[in-house]
């Protein structure tokens, strides 16, 4: 047999091995897998008072060290309202957040003027009709609140904030991308300029993107093992929706892994026993013309 027609059965054997595994790949593998965006920050009143967020100071710690493995977010949210009244206001405040964030109480902790104070998760479909529909000109890809009852005195101030944790394992190894966004939205529920910072801090891999398309352009700067993401809006009005990072890639998980290794040592082995299949066959033919 000549060597080009050896090389073309191998070369046949190979393509068919790839076909066969691959499809049996896809059987435990979403090819498309959907895209894990977790929403969160902001806060919103349910309209019945006069008063102004004056000042919001957020900041995600982001800790991406041990990327394939795990990503953790520490959020902190400051914000600072203001009665501009000469009468007491009794306000309920609701901060959003989306389906992927836990609601483990023990995750959370709420402050108003540094003092602990008490919080309960309400679910979107909770709320009444009222609320719901005043919201959703806010919020989009919502699924509860922190919510909060608090009592402003005439012509005062006060700072509530939200501390959050989270540790998500394997980020991409069930999605080919990865967003954390913070929700600005939620600032056009107040009637007033507002003075904000939004700064994601991002230890370790960095992100493959970031919010772009925004009025405002993203300050990034460098920090101890890794890089600051941060915008920055000045006593004005707020259009903008979101900002935050994105990861792209989808990782391979170790089974995956495993697979692929199987895969290869499969088409390895069979195209050198083929090979020899053929080599071997080739001189017996050989050697019986001979006798």
């Amino acid at each position: 047999m000549k060597k080009s027609k050896i090389l073309n059965i191998l070369l046949i054997f190979i393509l068919l091995v790839i076909n066969l595994d691959v499809k049996s790949l896809e059987s435990f593998a979403n090819p498309l897998p959907a895209p894990e965006i977790p929403y969160m920050g902001g806060i919103i009143y349910d309209n019945n008072n006069s008063l102004n967020l004056v000042n919001a100071d957020v900041v995600f710690t982001i800790d991406s060290t041990d990327f394939q493995n795990d990503i953790s977010v520490l959020f902190d949210g400051y914000y600072t309202i203001h009665n501009p009244t000469n009468t007491t206001a009794n306000v309920t405040i609701y901060a959003p957040f989306s389906y992927q964030m836990s609601t483990i109480e023990s995750d959370w902790q709420v402050e108003v003027n540094s003092i602990p104070t008490e919080f309960s998760f309400v679910w979107h479909y909770s709320l009444n009709s009222n609320l719901s529909s005043y919201f959703e000109n806010y919020t989009s890809n919502i699924d509860f609140y922190i919510v909060i009852n608090t009592t402003i005195l005439k012509e005062n101030s006060q700072v509530i904030s939200y501390r959050f944790y989270r540790n998500t394992k394997n980020p991409l190894y069930n999605t080919d991308y990865f967003s954390i966004r913070y929700i600005l939205g939620t600032a056009r529920a107040w009637k007033n300029n507002i003075t904000e910072k939004v700064e994601f801090k991002v230890q370790g891999k960095q992100p493959t993107s970031y919010t772009e398309y925004t009025e405002k352009v993203c300050n990034i700067s460098t920090i101890p093992d890794g890089k600051s993401y941060s915008w920055v809006w000045d006593n004005e009005s707020i259009n903008d929706d979101y900002v935050g990072i994105n990861y792209r890639g989808r990782l391979l998980k170790p089974v995956e892994v495993l697979f692929y290794i199987i895969l290869l040592g499969s088409i390895g082995i069979g195209g050198v026993t083929l090979l020899v299949f053929l080599i071997v066959r080739k001189k017996r033919k050989k050697k019986s013309r001979n006798l």
